[in-house]
């Protein structure tokens, strides 16, 4: 099987993200994979199997870094911190949330290079 993204999502699909995660690394962003545009239910099947947690929580993240190019240049983060509104998230180098007051799909987020 496969997932099938919400195609009113905005930018569905796989990309790689720029953002600071809370208790990651440093206060720098790191570097993530994002899938947006995930069903809740896969969200919340995600973070059950990887974190116990039994919800999806509400992380609003603003405008995320696009990274691309190489490891030298990094793109500057909206500011926002995955993790300061969803308490649940801080430390989680994977899993999946929704942004708050968006829509309702799911976000998966996985900490490829922490700084």
């Amino acid at each position: 099987g496969y997932i099938t993204l919400n195609p009113t999502a905005v930018r569905p699909g796989i990309s790689f993200r720029s953002m600071e995660v809370l208790n990651v690394g440093t206060s720098l962003p790191d570097v993530l994979l994002m899938i947006t545009g995930i069903n809740l239910d896969i969200c919340k099947a995600i973070n059950k199997k990887l974190n116990g947690l039994t919800a999806v929580p509400n992380q609003g993240v603003g405008t995320i870094g696009t990274y691309s190019g190489t490891l030298t240049d990094y793109p500057t983060s909206s500011g926002a911190v995955l993790g300061a509104s969803a308490p649940e998230l801080a430390g989680i180098h994977e899993g999946c949330f929704n942004n708050t007051g968006v829509a309702d799909y799911g976000h998966y987020y996985r900490v490829l290079k922490p700084r």
